[in-house]
């Protein structure tokens, strides 16, 4: 019975970025070529990106003030918010967020209108957190939102999802093995019925 529960816990929860399999497709933002302020919603990478006030600010040099370089993406207001959408499901989704002075962020997963969870990250300045979930059933999209009114907007780098399910169980195994544990409670109820 513990190997049962151990096995539907993995759903939806928390992963850090070595979670993610061979698979796996990283979005660096590196050389896009597009200008500063985009219009939205945009598609980067087969993903459909929205924000609160319908611009997505992009720059080559975005990523050096997360401690990574090249491109990121950032959203155009203080205390805003970016939505990708995934055009789909994957079953692994993270991301780095940061800014180059104090900030708090959260990241909020989704599987369609559900929220599976949200995973709260703060720096200092010139670092950056990462923010990973997965979940069997799907993942549709994510939303960076910035909580720190700082007067900077929240910066984007480095999105991760899922290519191959990486550590996830498939949802039909874990079905079966839900089914076997009924079964199994169920017999042993029998049995102690009878003595």
């Amino acid at each position: 019975m513990v190997g049962l529960f151990s096995s539907l816990s993995l759903q939806a929860q928390q992963i850090g970025p070595g979670s993610f399999g061979a698979g796996s497709v990283t979005e660096t933002y590196d050389n896009l070529g597009l200008p500063f302020d985009n219009s939205t919603p945009l598609g980067i990478g087969g993903y459909t990106y929205t924000t609160d006030d319908g611009t997505l600010r992009y720059e080559d040099d975005f990523g050096t003030f997360m401690g990574t370089t090249g491109g990121a993406v950032g959203s155009d207001s203080d205390l805003g918010f970016i939505n990708i959408n995934f055009n789909g499901s994957v079953q692994q989704a993270g991301i780095q967020v940061g800014v180059d002075s104090a900030w708090t962020a959260t990241v909020d997963f989704y599987d369609g209108v559900v929220l599976l969870g949200a995973v709260p990250l703060s720096g200092n300045g010139d670092d950056n957190g990462f923010a990973g979930w997965q979940n069997a059933a799907g993942i549709t999209s994510i939303q960076i939102n910035d909580t720190a009114a700082n007067g900077k907007i929240i910066l984007a780098d480095n999105l991760i999802t899922d290519g191959s399910g990486g550590a996830v169980p498939d949802s039909s195994n874990t079905l079966l093995l839900l089914g076997f544990g009924i079964s199994g409670l169920l017999f042993a109820g029998r049995k102690l019925g009878r003595a």
